[in-house]
């Protein structure tokens, strides 16, 4: 039982101003843990994300050694070239080599919950036709593949770079600030831009005369993304110049010592594309090739 007041008591509660501290002290403290629970979660999605490309590195490994050295698929996924969504790479591994297509997305992608790996399978195998501009991997390929293949795709046996460790072999595919479904530049090329298919991270973001999209780089990790290299390692890269200063136009020595083949017009580029510009990653040590030309076979 509850005991009566004794007599001359009186029974207080807070006052407004008590009140207002409280709130007060709680807000600040609120205000002082965000953050570092905004850190925290972007770290740890990083984490995963990195374990997504450890994991898409051995399934391409994997794949190399059972096809004598090709990587698997095409880089092309523009439904006016003649080749469809379901032959791209990351489907080719899907489901030999990597059993679950959320490994194909990176958490911290904005817009994953918008990928649909199942609509880019032509009918019957599921109920809908492929769709060219639904994306469906959140990781893109090294675009060099795309350009220096052999008929039935890259071989990194016949072609293999002189620093493996150094050469970029694929990365996670923004933007993070928006999605856009009109066709790219033509009515040639019926996709959404930016290239947020997943099929390829090119060098030089499109810098040409019919496309004006926005960048498919990244920052999402602290300023950072992750890119996988040739021999299987995953590095956190700083991408906050890039973002800022778009691709760069280099020099001769530059292009020696970074990116030699994106001078483009020294070997007949098609449709008069202005490779020199490009996105550098040599505070990274990571490029885009290194070694000797392939044979170009495009």
């Amino acid at each position: 039982m509850c005991s009566p007041a004794k007599p001359g008591s009186t029974l207080r509660g807070f006052t407004l101003l008590e009140l207002l501290v409280v709130i007060s002290v709680i807000a600040l403290l609120v205000s002082i843990l965000m953050p570092s629970l905004k850190r925290a979660r972007i770290q740890a999605q990083a984490v995963v994300c990195a374990a997504n490309e450890k994991n898409l590195a051995l399934a391409l490994f994997t794949y190399q050694l059972e096809n004598k050295g090709y990587l698997p698929g095409s880089l092309w996924s523009e439904w006016d070239w003649g080749v469809k969504k379901s032959e791209l790479w990351f489907y080719k591994l899907f489901p030999t080599y990597v059993g679950d297509p959320r490994a194909l997305i990176c958490p911290g992608d904005p817009f994953g919950s918008q990928f649909d790996f199942e609509s880019n399978f032509p009918f019957p195998h599921f109920p809908k036709r492929s769709n060219a501009r639904a994306p469906s991997c959140g990781y893109g390929m090294n675009y060099v593949f795309r350009h220096w293949y052999e008929p039935k795709s890259f071989n990194v046996e016949h072609y293999p770079p002189t620093r493996p460790a150094n050469t970029i072999m694929f990365a996670e595919v923004g933007p993070d600030g928006q999605i856009e479904s009109a066709p790219l530049g033509s009515a040639l090329f019926q996709v959404g831009k930016p290239w947020r298919d997943g099929g390829r991270i090119v060098w030089d973001d499109g810098v040409r005369p019919w496309y004006e999209g926005p960048t498919w780089l990244t920052g999402r990790h602290g300023g950072k993304i992750n890119m996988a290299s040739l021999d299987g390692a995953v590095h956190r890269v700083s991408t906050a110049r890039n973002l800022r200063q778009g691709p760069q136009y280099l020099d001769s020595r530059g292009q020696a010592a970074d990116c030699t083949f994106c001078n483009l017009e020294t070997y007949g580029a098609p449709w008069g594309w202005t490779g020199e510009y490009h996105y550098s990653f040599s505070h990274a040590d990571l490029y885009w090739w290194t070694g000797p030309f392939p044979a170009y076979a495009d």
